[in-house]
């Protein structure tokens, strides 16, 4: 069956705007087609920033809100954003990669993808970049501040599938019409997806602070600091910018191998 396009992204976005610039223009180099933008509800609208900024890049974008109208309660947020996705724009399409921002795809994921049809999708393992000592957001590309990637204890995995074999798509997860069908998981390929999950120290704090549309998914202050290690007077300053509270315990109310989370207090409680 012919389609629309051959390969196209999912995206869920929330003030991430400053990013979108080079995701889009990099995910193109890898061979990305067009972009389905959900926006979370961001500050500047996507679709206002893109074409007060970015005009040229409109054309490859088809521009949604995440709103509660499509919800199913029996599934996280994230998981009712695609299924809206897949019955909306799904049929428009031979593939979809449902990535980031904070996400890069590098090499031919077409020509890959071409000589593959025969898979109802696959698992990328992403390659992690760490904060290289960045504490302040800096207004650089992340290939400029990130450009090195680190052996983290996490698996971060993301999933490029062929929509209309899908039943059910989740963040890492996919479940296929036929459910003999699994996703085929690539430890390495010719693919890279570059994940640069943690960026600097601010910019993880705003990550928290954003919360994320899967709310399976809680992000923790604690992990930054695993992988990554900054002297303490530069956490101290970041820290007391946007009110941070080291804890005991994790937010979701149970106590973690790590017993660091964050807790951000809001404006109001200046």
């Amino acid at each position: 069956m012919m389609t629309k396009y051959y390969l196209v992204e999912c995206l869920v976005i929330k003030n991430e705007n400053q990013y979108l610039y080079e995701h889009i223009t990099d995910n193109m180099k890898a061979g990305i087609e067009h972009f389905y933008v959900y926006d979370d509800k961001s500050d500047v609208p996507v679709e206002e920033y893109l074409k007060n900024n970015y005009p040229e890049l409109t054309q490859y974008c088809t521009f949604n809100n995440v709103c509660d109208e499509f919800w199913n309660p029996e599934f996280e947020r994230q998981t009712n954003v695609y299924s809206d996705f897949l019955r909306t724009y799904g049929p428009e399409t031979k593939w979809c990669a449902f990535t980031d921002t904070d996400e890069i795809w590098e090499g031919d994921v077409p020509e890959f993808l071409k000589k593959n049809e025969d898979k109802p999708g696959f698992i990328f393992e992403g390659l992690v970049h760490g904060a290289n000592g960045h504490v302040w957001e800096n207004g650089k590309s992340m290939k400029e501040n990130y450009y090195d990637h680190i052996v983290t204890r996490w698996s971060y995995k993301k999933l490029i599938v062929q929509p209309e074999l899908v039943e059910r798509q989740q963040a890492h997860i996919v479940v296929f019409k036929d459910h003999s069908q699994e996703a085929v998981y690539l430890p390495e390929c010719d693919i890279t997806l570059h994940h640069y999950f943690y960026r600097s120290l601010e910019e993880f704090v705003k990550k928290i602070f954003r919360g994320s549309v899967n709310e399976k998914l809680v992000i923790q202050m604690w992990m930054f600091f695993i992988d990554n290690k900054l002297d303490q007077k530069d956490v101290d300053e970041v820290f007391k910018k946007y009110k941070v509270n080291m804890m005991t315990h994790s937010p979701n109310g149970y106590n973690t191998p790590y017993s660091w989370s964050a807790k951000i207090e809001s404006e109001s409680k200046k």
